[in-house]
């Protein structure tokens, strides 16, 4: 929530003014560039339902002086003759804030500039609810404050993501012979233990320095939250497991998940968030690409099925388990009449969806030669395959390697590349987010021009025969018969 002059929530900055008594004198001092003090009388003009505690939650702006604070004194919270009070800006919700002016009043106040007049008039109170809490109430936001410097403190991030990669490492070493080695397995053992409970008091030290609101505002804080959750109850299933609690030993099985932990690596880093956002952005885009390559090799299968449905058959010897030769058994009849095994390979193109999975074998390069060679040798059905029977059938797999192989991995790629450029420029802070379409057109000329070198223009020699030789190296048919030269030359 902001405040309506611009100002940060009441946690988000410290130039925040703690909330006293209606009744209460404050000594409020601001330590901007006008340097003002003085005694001033907070007055409200929104009558209160308690008389037993009334107190205000104010923020305040030093106007046109700028880049001052406004605290109340340690002395004059002192004075306070009612119990002063806290709202936690986290949980009241802006539109629900009922609003009331408050005008503070100075001996001498038609002595004061016309500047600071009109910084008065920007202070406002929100009022939602007050709980009276006494001395307390101080205390809590002045822990919170610590705690917040402790947690945006730059060492603070670093230490956590040491310990992030330390325990990656002690995951990285549990394996299935843990249970030989009793020793290293209690000792990672306690140190998944030791990180649960630092973790988890970042996770708490983050909720009272931001509050509830802020904290789970992040996408990434919810990935922080649930790998946390995950720990803690790994904790608890290690600790109560071997009871009767049932629950708790089904949870055990939430072990594996510890696995996620090296994800919260990523929000430390900005690069890394950037490509996650990316992928997560392009998710829409990669189904549209996935269409089209699915379109695309519907094709090609139909064409397959059409040409080698049920033509990779072929005779396999029972004693070497290898295909016999075509004048051993020319065809199905012989193969079967000399005892031999009339088998079909797991690859074929019988159907659609043998197809689709043999495409999808060919279009990853893997294993993708033998099932050329199979197309390749193949003739009829129940005919034994002679070796390049069908050799134009190269060309189907040619093909199908362009289109739907290269030309789709590139669509993938280009997805993908384009939304992280965008959201690269997003999260930079580009010039180009604020650019209309023609401004970055003229953006990126300029940005080419930059690069760019005029050159000297060549002049055409006066001596005859080096005129003549200008004229014909810089003609255009020069270099098509050059071009037409090379060409023939790679076929001789």
């Amino acid at each position: 929530p902001r405040a309506p002059f611009g100002g940060s929530s009441y946690m988000d900055r410290e130039d925040s003014l703690v909330a006293a008594s209606t009744s209460a004198n404050v000594n409020i001092t601001n330590t901007g560039d006008g340097r003002r003090q003085g005694r001033y009388y907070i007055r409200e003009q929104q009558e209160l339902a308690s008389s037993a505690c009334e107190p205000l939650l104010t923020r305040a702006t030093t106007g046109q002086g700028g880049g001052g604070r406004v605290v109340i004194s340690a002395a004059a919270a002192g004075q306070a003759t009612a119990a002063p009070c806290c709202v936690d800006d986290d949980d009241i919700q802006e539109e629900s804030r009922p609003k009331s002016s408050v005008y503070l009043q100075a001996p001498k106040r038609q002595e004061m500039e016309e500047e600071d007049e009109r910084t008065l008039q920007h202070i406002e109170t929100y009022i939602e609810k007050c709980i009276c809490i006494g001395i307390i109430c101080l205390k809590w936001f002045l822990l919170r404050q610590r705690i917040r410097k402790i947690v945006e403190h730059k060492y603070f991030d670093q230490g956590i993501l040491v310990l992030i990669i330390i325990s990656s490492g002690t995951l990285a070493l549990e394996d299935k012979h843990l249970s030989e080695r009793p020793t290293l397995m209690r000792t990672l053992d306690v140190l998944d233990t030791i990180f649960t409970i630092i973790f988890s008091l970042e996770m708490i030290f983050k909720w009272m320095a931001f509050g509830m609101r802020r904290y789970f505002g992040n996408i990434w804080s919810w990935l922080d939250f649930v790998i946390v959750m995950v720990g803690l109850i790994n904790l608890m299933a290690s600790i109560f497991g071997t009871g009767k609690i049932q629950a708790l030993k089904t949870m055990r099985t939430l072990r594996a998940m510890r696995g996620l932990r090296p994800l919260r690596a990523l929000q430390r880093f900005q690069g890394m968030r950037v490509v996650v956002n990316a992928l997560i952005q392009a998710i829409p885009s990669i189904f549209n690409v996935l269409l089209v390559c699915l379109i695309f090799w519907l094709i090609f299968s139909i064409m397959g099925v059409q040409m080698f449905g049920g033509k990779f058959w072929r005779c396999i010897s029972p004693e070497t388990g290898e295909m016999v030769s075509y004048e051993q058994a020319a065809n199905k009849f012989e193969c079967l009449e000399r005892n031999l095994t009339w088998s079909n390979p797991q690859i074929n193109f019988d159907n659609v969806l043998n197809a689709y999975l043999a495409l999808f074998q060919v279009a990853t390069f893997k294993g993708w030669i033998s099932i050329m060679d199979s197309a390749a040798d193949s003739r009829m059905r129940d005919e034994q395959p002679v070796r390049e029977a069908n050799i134009y059938m190269y060309f189907y797999f040619v093909f199908f390697v362009i289109f739907g192989s290269f030309f789709t991995l590139n669509l993938f790629i280009g997805v993908i590349i384009d939304n992280f450029n965008e959201q690269k420029k997003k999260t930079g802070g580009s010039l180009e987010i604020f650019m209309t379409d023609d401004q970055k057109k003229y953006y990126h000329a300029m940005k080419k021009m930059r690069t760019k070198r005029p050159t000297k223009a060549m002049t055409r020699p006066k001596f005859k025969f080096q005129a003549y030789m200008f004229d014909l190296t810089t003609n255009k048919k020069f270099d098509l018969a050059i071009m037409l030269i090379i060409g023939l030359n790679m076929f001789v």
